[in-house]
């Protein structure tokens, strides 16, 4: 008899009796669905307390709206109206839409205006440089900024006339801090307590509920999750992304069980009955299974163990039978023959950036930690560059992404052509490479790096393109005690700097 035909008669007599034994005790005992009932109330709640809380966002998002659309304001960043901050914004600002931040800015992004209100005496005083930064930064979005120890309510637009016929231009900020009294003044509205934690973006819960109201726009980017877990209380959570971090803020909400606590013990009593009745049948199904199945499967799997932990790719598995267990262990065998023959390929892409050829950056950055562990001790030099392809989105925007890779490509074959044995190249981004250069100087690295820009150089001239192959670059000299990161990161910053001095030139 074959396997399968053993299995599915174990199978059918197991199912039969747990069916039989389960449909007449939940038919017996089971009081309605309490949890379904309480998941969907709690669910209405997760919904209005996403609207309730969108709404803090759309208010400041609404009043910053008319501001930055006025022909005052516009006025103002263009040098036209000298008297607009008199006029216009004072104490009583702040005070009417409860803000602690106001900032305007000219299209190249310097603060023309910048003040931090203090409501305790209604007193302003200039705006903290860091905090104008990550306004610059953050730009035109409205959401929640952490700052220091402080949770902020942003948001930025940029300023047009009163009619939007003229350009957009610079950039208006109002923000306040999500203090004490907002977070209880939000708790009060929302009827519930509320806990706030900090989590990393990636952390995001994929719950049973995800944006409560697909039929609308979410453009502030909440994630709404509702647990509907029998055993713990309904929790809600609502995640809101930071502008300026990879961070989230966390809402939980206990939704409570009180529906659930109606029925709880008949659910618990029929769970225990069914639990009990599984077990049984469990029990007799194992020693079944164990007798056909399971003492033969555990022979095959110490021998695929032994093969594994040996590493042996020549070893084979010996399980004699005519039914789909020895079926399986002939399969193993050609397998492990598949696997020895493209384990060398594996190897290398697990290694190499397909495109390019060059190491990934993963490789590449165990290739640089073992040059520098080795030359910590034997006093050899150690260089890094920096590559950084210029233009390469405006390639890929203008002429698509496969002339994009071409460029990429074009770019690494001329690096191969130029640089000498000693030289690794590394990809770590779309467009940035790393050449580590050991038993090289400095000065030696430098030269080849020349002798690469002039071929590029001759690569231009003779090959018609619509778009010039060109880099910038940074050099770095590993020092006595530097972690790789560290001489990365010093080749970035060159790199930046001389590619500012070049743009300046």
């Amino acid at each position: 008899m074959k396997l399968i035909q053993k299995l599915n008669l174990v199978s059918l007599l197991f199912i039969l009796l747990s069916s039989v034994t389960i449909v007449f005790i939940l038919q017996t005992t089971l009081v309605s669905n309490y949890r379904e009932v309480e998941y969907h109330v709690h669910e209405k709640s997760m919904t209005d307390y996403y609207r309730i809380i969108t709404q803090y966002f759309e208010h400041l998002d609404y009043v910053l709206s008319d501001w930055s659309s006025w022909n005052a304001t516009y006025d103002f960043i263009e040098g036209q109206y000298d008297d607009y901050i008199e006029d216009n914004i004072s104490f009583t600002s702040y005070d009417d839409f409860g803000l602690d931040y106001i900032a305007i800015y000219d299209e190249d992004l310097i603060m023309l205006y910048g003040e931090t209100y203090n409501a305790d005496d209604h007193s302003l005083s200039t705006l903290n440089p860091s905090l104008s930064r990550e306004f610059i930064n953050v730009n035109v979005s409205t959401g929640i900024l952490s700052y220091k120890d402080q949770l902020i309510l942003y948001s930025g637009r940029a300023i047009s006339d009163n009619e939007g016929k003229e350009p957009h231009k610079g950039l208006m900020v109002f923000a306040y801090i999500l203090d004490k009294d907002i977070k209880e003044d939000l708790a009060y509205t929302l009827g519930t307590d509320i806990t706030l934690v900090s989590i990393n973006q990636n952390s995001f819960n994929q719950g049973d509920i995800h944006n409560p109201t697909p039929d609308e726009e979410n453009p502030y980017h909440l994630m709404v999750s509702l647990s509907r877990n029998l055993s713990k209380d309904g929790i809600g959570r609502i995640d809101i992304p930071y502008l300026n971090s990879p961070k989230a803020l966390r809402m939980e909400f206990n939704l409570g069980q009180s529906i659930q606590a109606l029925g709880r013990k008949q659910i618990q009593t029929t769970m225990i009955l069914v639990i009990a009745s599984l077990v049984f049948f469990s029990i007799l199904m194992a020693l079944a299974l164990w007798r056909m199945v399971i003492s033969r499967v555990a022979k095959l799997n110490k021998q695929v163990n032994s093969i594994t932990t040996s590493k042996d790719l020549k070893g084979r598995v010996n399980l004699r039978g005519l039914d789909e267990l020895g079926e399986l262990s002939e399969g193993i065998n050609q397998m492990l023959i598949e696997i020895d023959k493209f384990h060398e390929e594996a190897h290398w892409y697990a290694n190499h950036d397909e495109m390019t050829g060059s190491y990934n950056r993963r490789a590449g950055i165990k290739l640089i930690e073992d040059m520098m562990n080795k030359f910590s001790e034997t006093e050899e030099s150690l260089t890094i560059t920096y590559i950084d392809i210029d233009g390469l989105k405006k390639v890929n925007d203008s002429y698509g992404h496969l002339e994009g890779d071409r460029l990429i490509t074009d770019m690494v074959t001329l690096m191969n052509y130029t640089l000498n044995k000693h030289c690794h190249i590394v990809r770590i981004g779309g467009d940035e490479f790393i050449i580590a250069c050991e038993n090289q100087d400095k000065s030696t690295t430098l030269a080849k790096i020349q002798e690469l820009q002039t071929s590029v150089e001759a690569f231009n001239a003779k090959h018609s393109r619509v778009y010039q192959v060109s880099f910038s670059y940074g050099l770095a000299s590993y020092q006595h005690g530097m972690a790789v990161d560290d001489i990365i990161e010093k080749a970035d910053q060159q790199m930046y700097r001389n590619r500012k001095l070049n743009r300046q030139n």
